[in-house]
């Protein structure tokens, strides 16, 4: 079963990712660095991407760091990237990673244990398929953005509310049993410095 995947950031950081072409990790940023580091709960040098289903803890982490920034969604176009190697878990909101494993981005992105999947950063900006905010205004200063460094456009912009709910259940735990695999952790991955 396929399932939709999100790059979730905030508007400042993804103007930077505009003016660069690529949607990077930490690394990337020069000077005081990302307004909200998404990454640093990640190994270096890998991007998290969250299913539909996943996006709460992401949306909480922004707005626990600044309640005043707007939020975003970038929506990747799978297909562009599907041959990459990536690593897939199930994570949970405290951040344990359940179920993990490597293989290409086209076997992991349909496996109902996965919900979260590390790609190699940089990403180069034309994998996104849609940007999504939760508001016009928004949208409107992302798409002048967008037009003065790519022109012509070629991806969606949208203004779809309901992916921004926080529900307050924020979704139930696994349950451990005997079973070592089903031991939570931290993500089994080998960091990356970019160059």
């Amino acid at each position: 079963m396929s399932k939709n995947w999100y790059i979730v950031t905030n508007t400042e950081d993804l103007t930077d990712f505009i003016n660069y072409g690529l949607i990077f990790d930490e690394q990337g940023f020069t000077g005081s660095g990302p307004v909200v580091n998404m990454t640093k709960d990640i190994p270096k040098g890998y991007i998290s991407c969250f299913s539909t289903d996943n996006l709460s803890p992401a949306l909480e982490k922004i707005k626990t760091e600044d309640e005043n920034l707007d939020c975003c969604l970038l929506e990747l176009d799978i297909k562009k990237i599907s041959s990459f190697t990536a690593y897939g878990g199930f994570m949970q909101g405290n951040n344990i990673i359940y179920s993990q494993k490597q293989g290409c981005i086209q076997d992991l992105e349909g496996l109902e244990d996965i919900n979260c999947i590390l790609i190699p950063a940089p990403l180069p900006f034309i994998c996104i398929k849609s940007i999504i905010v939760e508001d016009d205004n928004t949208k409107k200063k992302i798409q002048v953005a967008y037009k003065e460094k790519f022109g012509e456009k070629n991806i969606s912009f949208k203004k779809t509310v309901s992916l921004f709910k926080i529900p307050n259940n924020k979704g139930q735990l696994i349950e451990s049993s005997d079973s070592e695999s089903d031991i939570g952790e931290e993500w089994k991955v080998e960091q990356t410095d970019i160059d």
